[in-house]
């Protein structure tokens, strides 16, 4: 059976930085061996953030 989360907290903020910005992502999560799956999760939702605006004019 999938362990379920118990908590959590993430929060996703996007800075200046330079000419661009700049994406921080952090996150608490109970049980914390489930940090991984979600960290992964994110990272890949932000990457694809960042591929559909890399390929805007």
């Amino acid at each position: 059976m999938p362990q379920s989360i118990d908590f959590h907290l993430g929060t996703i903020d996007v800075l200046p930085d330079g000419d661009g910005s700049r994406v921080v992502h952090s996150q608490e999560i109970l049980p914390e061996a489930l940090a991984p799956i979600v960290e992964a999760a994110v990272s890949e939702g932000i990457a694809g953030i960042a591929r559909y605006f890399a390929a805007c004019p």
